[in-house]
């Protein structure tokens, strides 16, 4: 009795605006959730309802509905079929429970907010939050929680029309995947924008769990946040014939068995990932970039990142389209970046059956690895690799190169146990400026004496 007593209390201080615009609306605008509510009341501030369903059918479309006390607010799956705001008041914590199903499923063609909500998976519960349709979705200040069954998300859009997702200042945990995003409209990409968020210890019925999976058409960017603990941390796969976009922007990628993992095998799907003021540490293999299809072109720009220490690769770049034109290309272009401390390779480009793969280093560093950068190919494919004003040190080898050619231009390459080691039919070519001293050259392989060329 006491705590219902004070529940009033709190009602009566902190919500007299909210109670005004009530009776100025009569209810119509804003619909009201309490524990101690009821089903059978109107849904306004003196008679709230008790369950979300039935705040959702008094409210108006593009109204709100606020939950007034910390309680949990549903029974069964939760359907969102108009524009809504929903939210917790500030010092309560609105509970919202997966149940047989997904706890909250949207599809309106407005656009739904939820702020200050807890989503739970209590019992057989599917995904947290699934988005079929909507204008656009917010979820602000809201953790995501206990998701885990295989394939199963905390929040999941996999949608055909285009929708806007944003994700501000929460926490996505214990999901299987941490936001699924699958887009099927191409004139117009649907996008998820993840802001101040961490997407943490990936959970599951099996140990495969990802923190952002993106596939299809759909633009995907993170800032200001942190994806950790997850077999992968991002997987995107196979973009449909339109450029895809994966954006981190002051992120860092942590402690996952792999970082960043791309894979296309979609014809003409093409796609580029931006890396900047960001890290990717203590993942397994840190950023992994293949390609298949014929057209499947990539851009890869990694600008004032740091990617470091792992007992795996840092960048590895495999382009294997059987493109007889040698148009299919994978890009990565590293900016006033370190790849460091890596046990393999910093990275590794590979070229076969007619694709190309590129990497320009201007500024930069590579250093403290098994092998700073590696090339290996056959076939028709190619390897280009332009180093410049950038330090490759401090690794057992700093060029292994087999296929395609490797060009330097006023870099150091120095205190390497080996410096350029010819592992096929390769060339290095300079134009003389380059520092390459100090490397002890101890294995007895074959070396490449970098040919140089008159500037034209």
């Amino acid at each position: 009795m006491t705590q219902v007593r004070l529940n009033v209390a709190v009602r009566l201080v902190s919500l007299t605006a909210l109670l005004f615009a009530s009776v100025a609306q009569a209810g119509l605008f804003r619909s009201y959730l309490s524990f101690d509510g009821s089903d059978a009341n109107p849904c306004t501030v003196l008679a709230p309802c008790r369950l979300l369903p039935a705040a959702l059918a008094a409210v108006n479309d593009g109204g709100e509905i606020w939950m007034l006390d910390s309680a949990n607010y549903n029974t069964a799956p939760v359907s969102i079929n108009k524009g809504v705001k929903i939210f917790a008041i500030p010092g309560a914590l609105g509970s919202i429970v997966g149940s047989s199903g997904d706890a909250i499923v949207i599809n309106t063609a407005g656009d739904v907010t939820l702020r200050n909500v807890q989503i739970l998976n209590f019992s057989a519960g599917v995904n947290g939050v699934t988005i079929q349709a909507a204008g656009a979705v917010h979820i602000e200040k809201t953790s995501i929680d206990g998701f885990t069954n295989t394939g199963t998300a905390c929040i999941r859009l996999d949608t055909t029309t285009t929708v806007r997702l944003y994700v501000d200042d929460s926490f996505l945990r214990h999901c299987n995947i941490g936001i699924f995003a699958n887009g099927t409209a191409t004139s117009n990409l649907t996008s998820v924008l993840v802001d101040n968020t961490r997407i943490e210890r990936g959970f599951g019925v099996t140990p495969a769990t990802t923190g952002v999976w993106m596939q299809g058409a759909v633009d995907v960017s993170l800032r200001n946040s942190v994806i950790s603990r997850q077999d992968q941390a991002i997987h995107f796969e196979n973009p449909l014939q339109a450029t895809s976009h994966l954006s981190l922007d002051r992120c860092e990628v942590a402690r996952s068995n792999s970082g960043i993992v791309y894979a296309n095998a979609n014809t003409n799907g093409t796609a580029s990932i931006h890396l900047k003021n960001s890290f990717l540490m203590n993942n397994g293999d840190h950023l992994n970039v293949s390609n298949t299809a014929v057209g499947g072109n990539v851009v890869v720009t990694i600008a004032d990142t740091q990617i470091s220490n792992t007992g795996g690769n840092g960048v590895t770049l495999a382009n294997s389209a059987a493109d007889a034109t040698g148009n299919t290309r994978v890009f990565v272009e590293l900016v006033r970046s370190q790849i460091k401390q890596i046990t393999g390779i910093a990275v590794s480009l590979s070229a076969t059956n007619g694709g190309k793969s590129y990497l320009y280093a201007h500024d930069s560093e590579l250093a403290h690895a098994g092998t700073a950068i590696k090339t290996i190919g056959s076939g028709s494919g190619f390897n280009t690799v332009s180093i410049v004003r950038s330090i490759v040190a401090h690794a057992t080898t700093a060029i292994d190169h087999g296929f395609g050619t490797v060009r330097l231009d006023g870099s150091h390459v120095v205190n390497n146990t080996n410096d350029f080691v010819n592992s096929g039919s390769a060339s290095i070519v300079s134009l003389g400026n380059n520092m390459v001293t100090d490397n002890p050259d101890t294995s007895a392989l074959t070396y490449i004496t970098p040919t140089i060329i008159a500037p034209k």
